[in-house]
């Protein structure tokens, strides 16, 4: 994502495949609402979607990195 300077948040700076994935996720919600509303359901505004969707990211994030630090190779250093 893009901080408020335009540039690329520190996280996704570092990787561009984590870059790649918000921006997809970004277009699945707006892509999700439109079609929602196209055949009459009602939907959540776009940006409870997106801050739902970027939760959901953070904890598979934060679960990786605890799970890379309990790796077997992580204890024997």
């Amino acid at each position: 994502m893009l901080n408020a300077k335009g540039r690329r948040c520190d996280v996704c700076a570092r990787s561009p495949l984590l870059f790649f994935i918000f921006i997809l996720s970004d277009v699945l919600a707006r892509f999700k609402v439109i079609v929602m509303n196209y055949f009459g359901y009602q939907v959540e505004l776009y940006k409870h979607i997106r801050k739902k969707q970027i939760f959901l990211i953070k904890i598979m994030f934060l679960h990786s990195k605890i799970a890379l630090q309990n790796t077997p190779l992580r204890l024997l250093q």
